[in-house]
């Protein structure tokens, strides 16, 4: 009886050893890796931001403008865009879902969640109709525009609002090295030119 149970509890620990170092693709973060990341070494290695006209003016147009800039990055197995659309191929992912957008008066927001040196980052994106925005949307959007935050549930969230008012971007990384700073100035500049 007592090697049953051990070899029941062995399996259980093999079982969560194998989720937990990426056995499955439930949960598992990826990791953002950059032309910077790819060419290091190289001299005057830099990146290029894409034409933003080829890409539609719509939430799911600056997702995949921030992702092919490489500000952002997804588990393409688990979620891809496709015909302007969110798909998920799988059930509890953890790296990109859609956030409760409402609570800021948006029309719609999405959150990735990465790894890049070292550290996990999580970039937010969100939506606004400045044709019909109502009372939380009005406050989200003035606010950031004059303080560079809003406040939601009691907190101060530090944001970047898009020179065109209707698009918001919170970007979160607590490691304040160089290289991560420049990761997200360049996540923010990317921001700023999309549709510009």
């Amino acid at each position: 009886m007592k090697k049953r149970i051990i070899a029941l509890l062995l399996a259980g620990v093999l079982l969560l050893s194998l989720t937990a170092c990426g056995g499955g693709t439930v949960g598992r973060v990826p990791q953002l890796v950059t032309a910077e990341d790819t060419a290091s070494g190289v001299e005057g290695a830099s990146r290029t931001k894409p034409d933003s006209t080829n890409y539609e003016d719509t939430l799911i147009g600056l997702c995949s403008y921030m992702e092919d800039g490489g500000a952002v990055v997804k588990d393409e197995e688990a979620v891809s865009f496709e015909d302007g659309r969110v798909v998920f191929h799988q059930d509890n992912i953890t790296s990109f879902v859609e956030m409760s957008y409402k609570e800021i008066g948006a029309v719609g927001g999405y959150r990735y969640q990465f790894t890049y040196n070292g550290s996990t980052v999580q970039a937010e994106f969100y939506a606004f109709d400045l044709d019909d925005l109502d009372e939380k949307g009005q406050d989200c959007l003035s606010s950031t525009k004059e303080k560079g935050f809003f406040v939601v549930l009691g907190n101060k969230v530090p944001a970047l609002l898009h020179p065109n008012g209707k698009y918001l971007m919170i970007y979160t990384d607590s490691k304040k090295d160089e290289k991560n700073e420049a990761q997200k100035q360049w996540a923010e500049d990317l921001f700023r030119s999309f549709q510009a």
